[in-house]
C-alpha cells in the first residue's frame, strides 16, 4: 500500500547500474585489467566509468552485484585461461572463472562470473583482469554492475 514495504515510507530503490563492453579484441598481461571502451547504459552517480578506461569507480559504503562474460582466444592447448574481478587490486572472492588444458588452439572459451561484494568506507576501483597463466586476448568482454544497497 501507500505506506507499506514498497510504498512511500518503504525502502528507496537505487537505480544505479552500468553496462559496458569492448568493441574489439583486447589483450592484457597476467594480472592486468582490460580496457572497456563502450558504455551502453550508465545512469546515476554511484558507478562511474569513462569509455576507454580499465577502471570502474564505485561509491563507498555500498553493496554491488557485478558480472562479466568474455570469449578468451586459445593460443596454447596446455595453457590456463581466466578472467576475474579485482577491487582495489585485490581479487574479489568467487569472481574468477578459468580453464586449463583446452585442446583446440584457435578456439574461443566463454568465461563468465557473477558476484555480490561490498565496497568499504572509501570509494573502490573495480577492474576485469587477466586471471590466466599468460598474456591473453579476449573477444567481447561485457560487464554489468548494479548497486544493491
Amino acid at each position: 500500500g501507500a505506506t507499506g514495504e514498497t510504498g512511500a515510507t518503504g525502502p528507496t530503490f537505487v537505480s544505479d547500474f552500468l553496462n559496458t563492453h569492448t568493441s574489439s579484441d583486447t589483450s592484457a598481461q597476467v594480472g592486468d585489467g582490460y580496457v572497456l571502451d563502450v558504455n551502453y547504459v550508465a545512469p546515476g552517480t554511484y558507478i562511474t566509468h569513462t569509455p576507454g578506461a580499465i577502471e570502474i569507480t564505485l561509491a563507498a559504503s555500498s553493496v554491488y552485484m557485478a558480472s562479466y562474460t568474455g570469449n578468451v582466444v586459445v593460443t596454447d592447448s596446455n595453457g590456463t585461461y581466466g578472467l576475474g574481478f579485482k577491487l582495489d587490486d585485490n581479487i574479489v572472492p568467487n569472481s574468477v572463472s578459468s580453464v586449463t588444458g583446452f585442446d583446440t588452439t584457435g578456439a574461443n572459451i566463454s568465461l563468465s562470473s557473477s558476484v555480490v561484494f561490498t565496497v568499504g568506507t572509501n570509494p573502490g576501483v573495480l577492474v576485469v583482469y587477466n586471471a590466466g597463466g599468460a598474456s591473453q586476448t579476449v573477444e567481447n568482454i561485457g560487464v554489468s554492475i548494479m548497486k544493491l544497497l
